[in-house]
């Protein structure tokens, strides 16, 4: 699934997630975003009981207040209903903040680079 601010990508076999995040995002682009992730992590729980996910956020603008508190609701389900670990790279200090503000949640990492995120990753599997 895609759309031009968002691509999840779901590697069924590995029991891996992979979502990019881009650009400006609105209240609309949120709301979206939160409902097709969603879907991805039912469809990838109905295969695999433990799965991971990799949150590209390099290319994301920091979010406005109102799209920041969607994606906060979003990221409160996590722990029940998404991946069991999730590597967030994010490779700027005001939205590193503004991710660690939005989704405390222990399972949740962030990583300046992919490499570090990858690393983590196969650990965790």
């Amino acid at each position: 699934m895609s759309s031009e601010r968002y691509t999840i990508l779901s590697d069924l076999p590995r029991g891996r997630m992979r979502v990019k995040v881009t650009s400006f995002w609105d209240r609309a682009t949120a709301d979206r975003f939160q409902a097709e992730v969603l879907s991805a992590f039912n469809r990838m729980r109905k295969i695999h009981k433990y799965y991971d996910a990799i949150f590209d956020m390099t290319e994301l603008e920091v979010l406005p207040a109102d799209v920041a508190a969607a994606i906060q609701e979003f990221w409160k389900t996590i722990p029940e209903n998404g991946p069991d670990h999730v590597a967030v790279i994010v490779n700027r200090a005001l939205l590193k903040m503004q991710s660690e503000r939005l989704a405390p949640d222990a399972s949740i990492r962030r990583f300046a680079d992919e490499a570090a995120a990858m690393e983590w990753l196969e650990q965790k599997s």
